[in-house]
């Protein structure tokens, strides 16, 4: 083979591998906000160990890709804010840890926040000592929550519109999911 046909197909095979490192890079979801879960494992109310959660890659610490100009290739950024700390957020509550017979499976929820904070009563007939657990909840400027009320626990975090997280009563552990006005 010349030296010059040699060079041609090398040239042409740094290119693809450029084309295709930058494409992946335009593709792939950006990085969650510094000190955002990705994913919040319930934990168990019996054990009060967290349950095994996904594994999630660390966002790389690499430096960004320049491209032919030289300048950096970034995917767009998410929003590192709470969201609106007032409104109707509703959603979805949904069993994590419990008996599907007397914690229930699935219900609708609704949180109404006033200046950053909300309550929530968990309703706990399965639990004759303490039928019902209170939670008064204050969230961080940076979205994230949490609030004990005896044995039992109320965290998560919001971002963008969106709440996630969990409640763990005496008997039964949830998870849950709502929107900014969202409807069922």
């Amino acid at each position: 083979m010349q030296p010059e046909h040699r060079s041609r197909e090398l040239g042409l095979a740094v290119a693809a591998l450029v084309c295709g490192t930058l494409a992946a890079c335009q593709s792939a979801p950006p990085p969650a906000p510094a000190g955002t879960p990705a994913f919040v494992a319930p934990m168990s109310p019996a054990s009060g160990q967290q349950g095994a959660a996904p594994s999630a890659a660390a966002p790389s610490a690499a430096a960004p890709q320049g491209n032919a100009s030289g300048s950096a290739m970034r995917p767009p950024a998410r929003s590192a804010t709470p969201g609106p700390m007032t409104g109707t957020y509703n959603g979805l509550i949904t069993l994590a840890s419990g008996s599907d017979g007397s914690c229930g499976s699935q219900d609708l929820i609704t949180l109404q926040l006033r200046n950053g904070t909300f309550d929530y009563v968990l309703n706990q007939p399965q639990v004759p000592y303490q039928p019902q657990r209170a939670f008064h909840v204050t969230i961080n400027p940076d979205g994230t929550f949490r609030t004990d009320q005896g044995g039992a626990f109320m965290r998560g975090v919001v971002r963008g519109g969106h709440m996630h997280g969990d409640i763990v009563g005496d008997a039964c552990g949830y998870a849950f999911d709502a929107d900014l006005a969202g409807t069922w």
